[in-house]
């Protein structure tokens, strides 16, 4: 299965100052130039997110931050790949499209990661089904599809570990692949090598499903009807976001909030993160429509530790918004992003991007503003 996610920041701005109270403790965002950019936190319980396609987007994040990245499965799994969003059997493999439809697939995420250097490589991707039944009918037909698209070259192979999950490896390429059901869900694995081992395919194979199951077992399956009923933004980091976007509906790739583990899985930079997300404790973070990011560290002086390391990867420098504390501003080299700001306030770090620096720094100034209005932690 294809595995690829492109995410990124949007553009816009023009002049204006910000209306709004002082809040004690943080500087009076009143005097700050925002630009056209609104400062009012978003009210995201009047944002319409009931419908069945909205249910998706967000049963497919919840599963994002159920998925093992590299670093779980194998320490030296540290390149991670983009994730991929499954909302329907149109994101699977062809040769399986059949099969989760005939088995009525709801919806699915997968990651893939490498070595340094790509000397090996994982794919893990996790589907859920209606019922268990059907999880483990598709499971034997998907390694039966799998098997049969190479049956010269194919040879069956067993798991010590997992007893049931149906494996075939290719000596030729050299591969193993693996499908196991868990309650609900349909884990399928792909392990990849330069070399012929299958001793050491098995065991990827079998670590990749170790550090699988036990997320697995801890995330309730949804029901249609739980799908629908899933609460948007309960955390309220949406709405301590800039948004210069109107579509405020879920969306796996433009409005969601996720776990660490889930932003891993989407981050440009994913061993950034991995880095920051241990440094400051970070337990959720969130990307907006055309708006950015804001990131929630343990506490006020982790969201510093965050800030100062994101101010030491080395980006040249470049004019920092003015009047805002402690934000800073770098050069990244995109056309489009080519500025991108980072502001804190208490325990919140957020990014903004922008191809010029004035609305950079309005993004910035009305980021900042959104974090110190918004309020209630």
């Amino acid at each position: 299965m294809g595995l690829a996610v492109v995410a990124g920041l949007g553009v816009v701005g023009c002049g204006g100052t910000v209306p709004g109270v002082p809040v004690a403790g943080e500087v009076d965002v009143r005097g700050l130039d925002v630009g056209a950019y609104s400062v009012d936190p978003v009210d995201y319980l009047k944002v319409d997110s009931r419908g069945g396609e909205f249910g998706v987007e967000l049963a497919v994040v919840r599963l994002a931050g159920a998925v093992p990245t590299g670093g779980e499965i194998e320490p030296w799994l540290r390149n991670e790949l983009a994730g991929k969003a499954i909302r329907g059997s149109w994101d699977v493999d062809p040769l399986l499209r059949p099969i989760v439809e005939r088995n009525g697939m709801m919806f699915g995420f997968g990651m893939a990661a490498t070595g340094e250097p790509d000397t090996a490589r994982v794919r893990v991707t996790v589907l859920q089904f209606p019922e268990a039944a059907a999880a483990r009918s598709a499971a034997i037909e998907a390694e039966a599809a799998g098997f049969s698209s190479a049956p010269k070259a194919n040879a069956p192979v067993t798991l010590d570990w997992y007893p049931d999950a149906k494996a075939h490896w290719r000596q030729d390429v050299p591969a193993l692949d693996a499908a196991l059901a868990r309650g609900n869900y349909l884990i399928v694995v792909n392990a990849t090598r330069p070399e012929p081992n299958l001793a050491a395919l098995q065991e990827l194979t079998k670590r990749a499903i170790a550090a699988q199951l036990p997320l697995l077992d801890q995330l309730p399956p949804l029901s249609v009807r739980d799908m629908r009923q899933q609460e948007f933004d309960p955390q309220g980091m949406l709405r301590r976001a800039l948004h210069s976007g109107e579509d405020l509906a879920p969306n796996f790739d433009r409005e969601a909030v996720f776990t660490a583990r889930g932003f891993r899985h989407v981050a440009v930079e994913p061993e950034l993160w991995r880095r920051l997300i241990v440094v400051g404790g970070i337990d959720a973070v969130a990307r907006t429509s055309g708006g950015g990011l804001v990131a929630r560290a343990r506490n006020d002086k982790a969201a510093g530790a965050v800030l100062n390391e994101l101010r030491g990867t080395g980006r040249q420098a470049a004019e920092a918004p003015p009047g805002v504390p402690d934000a800073f501003c770098v050069e990244t080299g995109s056309a489009t992003e080519r500025f991108t700001c980072t502001v804190r306030s208490g325990r919140y770090v957020a990014q903004v991007a922008s191809g010029q620096l004035q609305d950079a720094h309005q993004r910035a100034a009305a980021q900042f503003a959104l974090l110190v209005n918004s309020g209630w932690t």
